[in-house]
């Protein structure tokens, strides 16, 4: 459980000072990460949080992190976290956050450590007349 709650804190640190092919390595081989879509998850939610127009630049955003829970079994961990996301904009005294609730799976990998890689469920052809089988994939 240490390594995870270890591990989580360096990506905070490496993404918070920019260095975002450190923080990719958080990911399992071959694992991309993807965050909700939705008008309130986009850039421009914040801006308008801001009241701020997108001409103002880029924004900066900074995390950081509370782990709730992590709860391991099988080599398989489930980590539930909330997140704090705050953004900052060139030029302007305002500044935004949002509170992000959060659960990744992590697996244990080949080399013994461990690393965010979800357990898809894996779509199945029907037969007519059969049920949908869902099935977790197996081998870590």
């Amino acid at each position: 459980m240490g390594a995870i709650r270890e591990r989580l804190a360096r990506w905070v640190t490496q993404t918070n000072q920019g260095d975002r092919a450190a923080a990719g390595t958080i990911w399992a081989a071959q694992v991309t990460g993807w965050f909700p879509h939705g008008p309130e998850f986009t850039d421009s939610a914040a801006y308008a949080t801001a009241g701020l127009p997108k001409s103002v630049g880029p924004a900066t955003s900074t995390y950081a992190v509370n782990i709730d829970e992590v709860a391991v079994a099988a080599g398989l961990a489930a980590v539930h976290d909330i997140w704090k996301e705050t953004r900052r904009f060139p030029g302007a005294a305002v500044t935004v956050t949002r509170e992000i609730r959060g659960s990744e799976l992590w697996r244990c990998q080949p080399d013994g450590s461990r690393a965010l890689d979800p357990v898809p469920l894996v779509w199945q052809r029907l037969r007519p007349n059969k049920r949908l089988k869902l099935t977790a994939r197996v081998g870590y």
